[in-house]
């Protein structure tokens, strides 16, 4: 199997090769990383963004034809290069790391991987064809110019939004923080591929009669989606999410934001008066003066509600530079609550674009930025922080600070 394997990519032009060839090295490069071994979501996570880059430069490079059936034959075989190599290295790994879920991480090689190559190597062949005479570079420079646009839209809803989710049609899903590991395959996930399946005349119309009417239909259709989208749980904006907790009662330093079904009055005064004292308290511990601008608190009913609209069901989240945090069935005793103020309280500290420290600015130093808020909450049981410390060192299994910073 694999000579033929050999043999055919071989007969493949130097291209095509040269693409199959660096997109397999990236897969198996990222699935030999610790969480993303085997099938699964964060493995089709990555290889989602590996295809990002390859399976478009794939679809550019393919020879031009006249036919869609001929065009679909190339599609599906240019998608079986890019994810055969993967699902291979990933079904190989799974002799000593077992599927838990064999069900749900090949939901998500086909919903992910198999749809986003597919799509990724159409768009690529759309691309040339629409630029009829003109070389690779040109239809490359389309598609950067496309994938910039794309980028910088799911960054700036993320950054301006409260949801930390999104769907791409090449990436697949994100299901926001990466550790929160347990994301589930949703409707929403599958309305969002519906949503670009019903795009394809738009891409398919180079090679179709009556062009200018497909062409013109697949957007119409796109352009639907994109009224419905919020309203589907694709893309939820800040009106729509804001609409659940809708019971709010101000304090001197926070606003909650609580759903009525899950939380009465008193539960919404009683947790203004705790998230108050922790601002006072949190304020005195970092040194710096009490804020001016009040924190906003969105307290969803469960994790459940709470990953439908904005994302991360398992995984509490702060916002520093939007003055929010957003959380699940919290009470007025628990440090989560006092984890998540610390996060946004501490934003003061940074002059960084997020207010929290980073790497090249979009990359979070989560050593420091969660160092900080545990200590903020922090409970050392049995020992003392430094009796802690001395034990690793007994055991000879204290990391050093150069290699956690």
């Amino acid at each position: 199997m694999i000579r033929k394997l050999k043999e055919r990519l071989l007969r493949l032009p130097r291209g095509r090769s040269f693409v199959v060839v660096l997109n397999t090295v990236l897969a198996i490069s990222l699935m030999e990383q610790p969480g993303f071994r085997g099938l699964g979501y964060m493995s089709s996570l990555a290889m989602g963004f590996v295809f990002l880059l390859t399976a478009p430069v794939y679809g550019l490079l393919l020879t031009r034809v006249s036919s869609v059936r001929a065009l679909a034959e190339q599609v599906l075989r240019g998608a079986l290069w890019l994810v055969l190599p993967w699902t291979l290295w990933g079904l190989w790994q799974a002799t000593w790391f077992p599927l838990c879920d064999p069900l749900r991480a090949f939901g998500f090689l086909f919903l992910g991987p198999v749809f986003g190559a597919s799509f990724g190597v159409l768009l690529g062949a759309s691309l040339r064809k629409f630029l009829g005479t003109k070389g690779f570079w040109w239809g490359f420079g389309a598609y950067l110019i496309l994938f910039l646009g794309s980028v910088l839209w799911h960054l700036w809803r993320i950054y301006t939004e409260p949801s930390v989710f999104f769907y791409h049609p090449i990436v697949g899903y994100f299901a926001g923080p990466i550790y929160d590991t347990t994301a589930d395959i949703t409707s929403a996930y599958w309305l969002h591929r519906v949503w670009w399946l019903g795009a394809l005349p738009l891409f398919l119309a180079p090679w179709l009669q009556d062009k200018k009417r497909w062409f013109l239909s697949g957007m119409l259709w796109l352009f639907l989606g994109l009224g419905l989208k919020s309203s589907l749980g694709i893309d939820p904006g800040r009106g729509a999410i804001m609409e659940r907790p809708s019971r709010i009662q101000a304090g001197t330093y926070v606003v909650v934001h609580a759903d009525p079904t899950g939380y009465t009055e008193q539960d919404v005064a009683q947790l203004v008066r705790v998230m108050d004292f922790h601002v006072a308290d949190l304020c005195d511990w970092l040194g710096r003066d009490l804020p001016t601008d009040v924190v906003h608190a969105l307290v969803f009913k469960n994790s459940e509600e709470k990953r439908l609209l904005m994302g991360a069901g398992r995984t509490e989240v702060a916002k520093p530079w939007l003055n929010e945090i957003y959380v699940a069935g919290i009470r007025p005793g628990d440090s989560v609550i006092r984890h998540e103020l610390a996060h946004v309280l501490a934003g003061d500290l940074s002059t960084d674009l997020m207010e929290v420290p980073s790497r090249f600015v979009f990359f979070p130093n989560m050593v420091l930025v969660e160092g900080l808020a545990t200590a903020a909450t922090w409970e050392s049981g049995a020992l003392t922080p430094h009796g802690w410390s001395a034990m690793m060192d007994e055991l000879e299994i204290r990391p050093s600070i150069e290699k956690l910073l």
